[in-house]
């Protein structure tokens, strides 16, 4: 708790990965948002706080979580405005040279976001062995920017997931306008399962930003 102060892809890591030199890129500064408790006052109360955070391109990684081809009719009314944001996200990290890691598990991923020649691919799941290959793929880094589906499953709780990088000390930002949660009939016109799941990470894992945010941010000169 924040008090203030394709296909189905064959897993392949190779330790010996060489990944694309970012060493030169400028820093953005843009605009992110947590939440916030009072210790002094009731703990059950919070207020969301927005600030300006200064993000080291070349020690930043873009996860993409499950962006299927294929969706039920009523998931996909939810998935397809957020994974429009995805694929934005996606141009932008390439074009600056961003590390991609592509998160999919039996499921052929959406044409828009398929992984191009020396982007990242890991197999996602529920065992120490998926994790630690993701986790070969954060070498050097100390942001991860979280897209995909659905936040109240495999993007929080999977192999690639929120939880594992923020238990190994990386800086976790939810992109909320790029990613959805799974609702039930009941939570669905109200979306209370994505807002309580925000909620809980930005209170406890990690800021979230949307996807303007990051495509508008204001750039400046890397000090060496």
């Amino acid at each position: 708790m924040k008090i203030l102060p394709t296909v189905f892809f064959l897993l392949f890591v190779s330790s010996q990965h060489v990944f694309a030199d970012a060493s030169n890129l400028a820093v953005v500064k843009l605009r992110m948002r947590e939440e916030v408790y009072n210790a002094e006052r009731d703990m059950q109360a919070s207020h969301l706080v927005y600030f300006l955070h200064v993000l080291d391109l070349s020690k930043t990684a873009l996860v993409l979580i499950d962006v299927w081809e294929h969706n039920p009719l009523n998931v996909e009314i939810q998935v397809k405005p957020a994974r429009d944001n995805i694929v934005r996200l996606l141009q932008f990290a390439r074009a600056n040279h961003i590390r991609i890691i592509h998160a999919a598990s039996g499921k052929s991923i959406h044409p828009d976001c398929r992984p191009l020649p020396g982007e990242l691919i890991v197999q996602k799941g529920k065992n120490s062995v998926m994790e630690k290959n993701f986790l070969k793929y954060l070498r050097g880094i100390d942001t991860v920017i979280y897209t995909g589906f659905q936040l109240n499953y495999c993007v929080m709780f999977n192999s690639s997931g929120i939880l594992t990088a923020w238990h190994n000390n990386k800086n976790v930002i939810i992109v909320r306008d790029a990613t959805s949660a799974l609702e039930t009939v009941e939570t669905l016109s109200n979306r209370w399962c994505f807002f309580a799941t925000l909620s809980m990470i930005e209170g406890q894992f990690g800021s979230s930003m949307a996807t303007d945010d990051l495509l508008y941010a204001s750039f400046e000169p890397k000090e060496n």
